[in-house]
């Protein structure tokens, strides 16, 4: 009796530790702002303007001006996954949509560019990822559809650059969410 009352305690007890230790271990997302830029091809330009993330990892973004560029450069050679969510406004209606436009630098004639990159996304194949915030009501099928939550996926070789220029209609800052696995 007594061996199987200590060992009941000590799986309750290990089960207790484990589940108190999953609660700690929530995810505290890094906040970055993002500077206000237009579109931008040129690659001299490029990194003046975007906010760069080093790492993979959950970031809680601030567009100010509700346009701006974030960078990201390939720790490792790999499939990345790029989800954006948690997209929301600050002006008056706290609705709204665009777009999260994905490019790459190429080379040409000794020269870099930045060009629209073609990317795997939960609709098929697109450069454009068409996003709206939760109260916007939108709607549309495979690529063209605009979602609150949009993923692409992208093989880089490590030291790769990958650019997302977030455009979201809005007459104030926009937030959202940016997770890279």
């Amino acid at each position: 009796m007594k061996k199987t009352f200590k060992r009941i305690l000590v799986l309750l007890l290990t089960v207790t530790m484990m589940m108190s230790m999953a609660s700690v271990s929530t995810f505290a997302a890094t906040k970055k702002t993002v500077k206000k830029s237009g579109f931008v091809t040129d690659y001299t330009k490029i990194n003046k303007v975007s906010t760069k993330l080093k790492k993979r990892g959950t970031y809680r973004l601030t567009v100010k001006g509700s346009e701006g560029y974030i960078r990201f450069k390939a720790p490792k050679t790999k499939k990345y996954t790029f989800t954006f969510s948690n997209i929301s406004v600050k002006d008056n209606y706290n609705s709204s949509c665009g777009s999260i436009a994905v490019q790459k630098p190429y080379k040409s004639n000794g020269r870099v560019y930045l060009t629209l990159a073609n990317v795997k996304t939960q609709g098929g194949k697109s450069d454009f990822l068409k996003v709206k915030t939760k109260r916007f009501s939108l709607t549309g099928d495979g690529v063209n559809a605009y979602r609150t939550t949009r993923s692409c996926k992208i093989k880089m070789k490590k030291g790769a650059y990958i650019y997302f220029h977030v455009n979201i209609v809005s007459t104030k800052n926009t937030v959202l969410t940016l997770k890279i696995k």
